[in-house]
């Protein structure tokens, strides 16, 4: 018995290091998309002041976000797009899609949700949007929470995929 304790609690560690090998902070200070023509890069606070920082090189550095505690990236495979999963508190998570053909400016996903999905997080006391992959159609994303109304509490939760493309994101 003791032994198989021993080896799931390895196995459930070996995962949990493996699914953080593209989150920052995480294993690693360095990402790059998919054929390397592209790194992203993670520093850390320089004081208890600062956030950390994500810096995107394509040849020259150049940051793309500051952040307080944690964020999780998906590159597509085509490397056109990337997503980042900013976990911005204990009860808030949002994604940003970036664009790398025009500037690797970014777009909140929460703007693109369907009108349910944005309703229900905008009375949440606790939602998170995030980025799990991408697929053929499009990015993987989960919104869920919970709504805390009087002595109630409704949870929600929903997952889609958002369609991207440089016109447009459609999420259903």
């Amino acid at each position: 018995m003791a032994r198989l304790v021993a080896t799931l609690l390895f196995v459930g560690q070996a995962a949990f290091v493996y699914a953080r090998d593209n989150c920052f902070p995480g294993t690693t200070a360095t990402l790059s998309s998919p054929t390397k023509r592209y790194s992203l890069t993670w520093e850390a606070p320089k004081n208890d002041d600062d956030a950390h920082h994500l810096f995107i090189t394509q040849p020259t550095k150049r940051e793309l976000l500051a952040f307080e505690r944690e964020v999780c990236i998906h590159w597509a495979p085509s490397e056109r797009f990337f997503a980042v999963s900013d976990y911005v508190g204990s009860n808030v998570a949002e994604v940003y899609l970036y664009d790398a053909e025009h500037g690797f400016s970014a777009r909140n996903l929460t703007d693109y949700l369907p009108t349910v999905q944005k309703t229900k997080l905008g009375k949440s006391s606790h939602g998170y949007v995030e980025a799990t992959g991408w697929e053929k159609n499009g990015l993987r994303i989960h919104v869920w929470g919970d709504l805390l109304a009087l002595d109630a509490r409704e949870d929600f939760e929903f997952r889609m995929v958002c369609k991207v493309t440089s016109a447009s994101i459609q999420c259903h």
